[in-house]
């Protein structure tokens, strides 16, 4: 699930990502895209078209949220319908869409977020690879060694049992913080490493 906070120009990189995770899945994994777009009509047209245009029918699904203000959690809990339609041990993962997707994602996530076991937060790099001097490499900054940057996968069992997100949080733009305090809380184990496969590009306010 990844909302459209305010990073359009962020989102053909990202579904460019996606779609070669779309190519290439688990024989036993079929990856489904939600997105939640937010804004006017007028403003929401042109997401829906660019969706439509990069990811193959079938692999995404398109949740609109017409409204004058964003809130992170309200726009993760607009897709909970969608979600219900799905299996507990189904794996449900939130991302950004300033984080393009690694392309072996699949491969390794049913292995971190497993049901009344553990769920899985990466600690994503800030520092894209293609501005990193040779023989250096990336490092997260102090930020995302608190925060996962709303990367959270959690089996759909484990998150209908700590609630999901709580709306308390929308504006404060740590709800994926929170989630994993209520993670932990509920005796389930959070795997949190270093993983270089997750870059977050930087960006000004306005994406």
């Amino acid at each position: 699930v990844v909302s459209l906070f305010d990073r359009l120009k962020q989102l053909p990189r990202y579904l460019e990502s996606f779609a070669l995770v779309v190519k290439s899945p688990p024989a036993f994994v079929k990856p489904l895209l939600v997105v939640v777009a937010y804004g006017t009509p007028q403003e929401i047209e042109p997401i829906v078209e660019l969706v439509r245009s990069s990811l193959p029918q079938g692999s995404y699904h398109l949740v609109n949220m017409v409204c004058d203000f964003f809130e992170r959690v309200d726009a993760v809990n607009a897709c909970v319908p969608v979600l219900r339609k799905f299996r507990e041990d189904d794996i449900f993962f939130t991302t950004d869409v300033d984080i393009p997707v690694p392309s072996d994602i699949l491969h390794r996530v049913p292995h971190y977020a497993v049901p009344d076991r553990v769920a899985f937060a990466p600690v994503a790099f800030w520092t894209p690879r293609a501005v990193v001097p040779v023989g250096s490499r990336a490092e997260p900054d102090d930020e995302a060694m608190f925060s996962s940057y709303g990367l959270i996968a959690i089996s759909l069992k484990d998150y209908w049992a700590i609630s999901g997100m709580d709306p308390k949080n929308n504006g404060n733009e740590y709800e994926d913080t929170h989630t994993a305090f209520k993670i932990y809380y509920h005796e389930i184990a959070l795997f949190r490493f270093q993983d270089e496969s997750f870059v977050h590009i930087p960006h000004n306010v306005t994406g």
